[in-house]
Order: C-alpha cells, then sequence, then structure tokens
C-alpha cells in the first residue's frame, strides 16, 4: 500500500499510521493462534482418553488385549499430556480464567462420552471383540463398570470444579 492509503486506512481504523504496522502483525497471528489453542485442546482430551484406557487396561482379563505393555505408561502419557495442554492453553489464552473455562468444557466432553461408554459398554465390547466368547465380557464389564462410573462422575465434578474456579479469576 503507498502512504496515502495506508493514512486513510489507519484514519478509518481510528489507528495511528505509525501503529498500523503493529495492528496488522497481531491480526496476523489469528489463524496460528487458534490451530496452537486447537492443538491443546486435542491433547488434553488425549490426555483424558488415555486416563479412560489405563483404567480399562488395568483389569483386563488376559483374552481382552486393548494395549500391549504395562498399562502405567498411559497414566504418565496422560498425566503429561494434561499438564502440557493445560500450561500450553494458559500461555495462548493468557489469563486463568478462559484457561479454566476451556479446561470445564472439554473435561466435560469425556464424562458424557463415558456415560454413554458405561450404558452401552456390552455392545461395544463384543462387537470390538468378535471372537472371545461373551461371559469372559460380561465378567470384565461387571469388574470395570463401577470404576467407570466413578471416573465419569469426576470428570463431570471436575469440569464444574474448573467452571467454578475459573469465576474466581477477574
Amino acid at each position: 500500500m503507498d502512504r496515502l492509503r495506508l493514512k486513510r486506512h489507519a484514519k478509518h481504523l481510528g489507528i495511528h499510521p505509525r501503529k498500523l504496522k503493529k495492528h496488522y502483525r497481531r491480526y496476523e497471528r489469528v489463524p496460528h493462534r487458534i490451530a496452537i489453542i486447537g492443538l491443546f485442546k486435542f491433547l488434553y482430551l488425549t490426555g483424558l482418553t488415555f486416563l479412560i484406557l489405563f483404567l480399562f487396561s488395568t483389569q483386563r482379563p488376559t483374552e481382552l488385549v486393548i494395549f500391549r505393555g504395562t498399562p502405567y505408561i498411559l497414566f504418565f502419557i496422560a498425566l503429561i499430556l494434561i499438564i502440557v495442554s493445560i500450561f500450553g492453553l494458559k500461555k495462548f489464552l493468557v489469563t486463568w480464567r478462559r484457561t479454566f473455562r476451556r479446561i470445564a468444557l472439554f473435561t466435560l466432553l469425556p464424562g458424557i462420552l463415558g456415560i454413554i461408554v458405561t450404558i452401552s459398554g456390552e455392545s461395544i465390547l463384543t462387537y470390538l471383540f468378535k471372537d472371545i466368547p461373551l461371559p469372559i465380557i460380561e465378567s470384565y464389564l461387571r469388574s470395570i463398570t463401577p470404576q467407570l462410573w466413578i471416573l465419569t462422575v469426576a470428570y463431570i465434578v471436575v469440569s464444574i470444579f474448573f467452571y467454578k474456579f475459573s469465576q474466581k479469576f477477574e
């Protein structure tokens, strides 16, 4: 843009012409920020999902192969993903209030998903593991369902806690 057009545009925006470049630099990075915030949200959801997989893999019968290896690897990966995503969201959302509100929303999603899986768990597992006898799946579900309900309720309670906690920050 030539100088005359820059001056007119700056006047239209109500900005001094010298500050126009700074104004454009700030808004140039918006798609970049949206993509990185989306990445951190994805990492947070992945960490919460790994906690559910950790729960499923700790008490599995030997016939069900959900995860090869020690299930505690899933727990530590989930913990690292959750911590990295919380601090990453804080860096890009600037305030703790916005960060905890987003975390509250994205903690509620696995809670709702956990309710759906707990209610329809037998049909999902029988579809995934067709070659394993039904009594093994039923006994596995009987042992894992109370813990899955506890984790699901914990996700919902933590979500409400994060939302209420976000209101403390002004």
